[in-house]
């Protein structure tokens, strides 16, 4: 299966799923923010939740480095909790996608929960303006 099938299996599955709340879903709190890399905003990539049980969190990161959290609908936050965070950045086959644009390069540790370093607790009044600091040195 190609990322693209996969893609539409999981928004095919996140739609059948976002209808109701079914018990397994945790409550969630708004998160947003942004990452930048030295200080530049990350154009592109993805923020990513790593709990330590349940679902994880993505957001997309925007041309202006801004990201809006979602686990089981987009945008709908993140788990309550201390969790590890890890920055994706776009993978090289989806550079040519228009809305998708390559960013500065950024260390492998942001890519990986147990070497990212980033941590985040999530309360029930949510994040208002995560900033993800990303050091090349």
């Amino acid at each position: 299966m190609n990322r693209i099938q996969l893609y539409c299996v999981m928004g095919l599955l996140a739609l059948i799923l976002s209808g109701c709340r079914p018990s397994y879903q945790r409550d969630t709190a708004p998160v947003q923010g942004h990452v930048t890399v030295d200080g530049t905003p990350l154009t592109s990539g993805y923020v990513i939740v790593v709990p330590s049980s349940g679902r994880m969190a993505k957001g997309t990161i925007q041309s202006d480095g801004s990201f809006v959290m979602g686990t089981y609908t987009a945008n709908d936050g993140v788990p309550l909790g201390k969790h590890t965070v890890v920055v994706q950045p776009v993978p090289a086959d989806a550079v040519g996608n228009e809305k998708l644009l390559p960013g500065p390069a950024i260390p492998k540790q942001y890519e990986v929960a147990r070497s990212s370093g980033l941590e985040i607790e999530v309360t029930p009044e949510g994040i208002d303006d995560l900033i993800l600091e990303l050091r090349t040195q």
